[in-house]
């Protein structure tokens, strides 16, 4: 028997940044509520909805026989459902009413410091390149090739369609098969990478940060921002992790109220003045994926020149980055903003 899913329950807009989170820095109500957003390819501003932004269309989709497409998502949402009223009370007291308000509060982070799509599309670059590196190693030759299908079907792998050994190698080798990780495997490896997160977060010692009256903070479609304090540049043997001494988490709960979790790195003062907001929005920023984003659009980010800007100013920003090559294009010209240096981390 088929199992069969109602199509009228389906959601396929999933925000990989809960709309219960965003909604702390949107104006409006209900399907009119909006948001400032700054697009980091251009500095261009615009006020999307609240459901078209930090989201992709089946996102968290799975394809397993038997199984409702739409599961995970559901179950987040649920998940999402029961952190929100938890938040609302962090943001109210100002604080952690309860160890369940603070346990709560650190599964969204964990949640949204794994589960997004640079995360999810670095893993799918590693292991397709895995993979293929696999494929090429099983195309040597036609006995290892046989060999190898045999002892996948073995490990339980389903059977796999006859085809000629020359074909796979030729088509293999001129380009034209694809290797991708599978989707599936990548949405458990999201989950899967929850828990770890959440343990490490627990570890660092929490406080929460005021913006002084006048000033505001940005979060972004990438909102948890893991960093080393000292601003020491990021190099492959050399990267932040949750676990890792000498790095910050910081994570921005409404415009005016943040937390901030050091590990073997200084506390910061609670209430920060408009130079200290306006350096803890260009680290917001530069971590973003696409899109800062704000109540509104007076505030204030430091540049990675150490320039104090307005979102209005954005565009020339870029541009004069721009400036300094021949032929270098806006995208390149983002990529140098998000540089980091060692001045902008110190607080």
């Amino acid at each position: 028997m088929t199992a069969t899913f109602s199509p009228m329950s389906d959601p396929k807009n999933h925000h990989y940044v809960p709309k219960m989170y965003l909604k702390n820095f949107a104006t409006g109500e209900g399907r009119k509520a909006s948001l400032v957003a700054v697009e980091l390819e251009t500095g261009k501003l615009f006020k999307p909805r609240l459901r078209r932004i930090a989201s992709e269309t089946d996102f968290n989709r799975i394809d397993i026989d038997g199984e409702d497409p739409y599961a995970v998502e559901k179950a987040l949402s649920a998940v999402e459902g029961e952190i929100s009223p938890a938040l609302q009370e962090v943001i109210a007291a100002r604080g952690f009413p309860s160890n369940e308000h603070r346990n709560l509060l650190l599964n969204l982070m964990a949640m949204l410091a794994v589960r997004n799509p640079r995360v999810r599309s670095t893993l799918g670059k590693f292991l397709g390149d895995i993979h293929e590196k696999s494929l090429s190693l099983m195309l040597q030759s036609r006995e290892r090739w046989e060999s190898m299908k045999q002892q996948a079907v073995k490990d339980g792998a389903p059977e796999m369609p006859e085809v000629d050994y020359e074909d796979v190698k030729h088509a293999f080798q001129s380009g034209q098969i694809e290797v991708q990780a599978n989707k599936n495997y990548l949405v458990k490896l999201d989950l899967d990478m929850v828990e770890p997160v959440l343990q490490a977060l627990n570890r660092r010692k929490w406080s929460f940060l005021s913006a002084l009256e006048g000033n505001q903070f940005v979060t972004s479609d990438d909102p948890v921002v893991l960093d080393f304090f000292d601003g020491r540049e990021r190099t492959l043997m050399n990267s932040p992790s949750f676990g890792v001494g000498g790095t910050f988490v910081f994570f921005a709960l409404s415009p005016d109220l943040a937390i901030y979790g050091p590990l073997d790195a200084p506390d910061l003062p609670t209430e920060l003045d408009a130079r200290a907001v306006a350096r803890i929005n260009g680290m917001t920023m530069r971590h973003a994926r696409r899109h800062a984003l704000a109540r509104s659009e007076d505030f204030m980010l430091q540049g990675n020149d150490g320039a104090y800007l307005t979102p209005i100013e954005m565009p020339e920003f870029i541009r004069r980055m721009s400036s300094g090559w021949h032929g270098t294009d806006q995208s390149r010209a983002s990529a140098r903003y998000r540089t980091r240096n060692a001045s902008q981390h110190r607080i």
